[in-house]
């Protein structure tokens, strides 16, 4: 055996031992006192892309994706997929989450709402096309859409134009963000 093919042995062991630790056979690290958990499309998450990440009163983290969302308790993970009449899976654009516990979920086929106890998301509003955003203070949900601005009190839709025409580019609602005044 030559140097050359030593030096060349432990080249590819080294790399291979680099590969090894770096590959997601590592589940999860902590980091301090945390836990960082790695949550894949193996793993069951519902889609390759994370649109939002939600934390709800529980502790739950709620994955907004691709095709459909994923909920964390710590332990274990669940996950919703949101269909149409076609049985096509909806991406997901955002979640949240309003006092009284239930989840909305804004997708590409409209709005969504998880009721508290209920197990699957029920179609709500389907007046609402769309929507891209949301927000929730106290029950009320503001929905960011390309219809403008709306929001859902829990018994009624209401609408306001932001632009100068209701089917205008200058008229969408694409991220809400609420400030430390509420």
């Amino acid at each position: 055996m030559t140097i050359g093919h030593t030096i060349e042995k432990y080249i590819r062991l080294t790399f291979f031992l680099v590969t090894l630790l770096m590959s997601p056979i590592a589940r999860a690290s902590t980091i301090g006192e945390e836990t960082m958990i790695n949550l894949t499309l193996m793993d069951g998450l519902a889609g390759e892309t994370v649109n939002r990440v939600l934390t709800d009163h529980y502790g739950y983290v709620w994955i907004a994706t691709t095709s459909g969302i994923s909920v964390y308790n710590g332990r274990s993970h669940s996950t919703y997929n949101i269909c149409n009449e076609r049985g096509y899976k909806a991406e997901v654009y955002d979640l949240c989450e309003t006092m009284n516990n239930e989840i909305y979920a804004a997708t590409q086929f409209g709005l969504y709402c998880l009721r508290q106890g209920a197990e699957v998301f029920e179609h709500i509003l389907p007046e609402v096309e769309r929507p891209l955003s949301l927000l929730a203070v106290g029950d009320t949900v503001f929905i960011g859409s390309e219809q403008g601005f709306q929001y859902w009190d829990g018994s009624n839709l209401h609408h306001r134009d932001v632009g100068v025409s209701r089917h205008g580019l200058d008229n969408i609602v694409r991220c809400y963000q609420r400030d430390a005044e509420g």
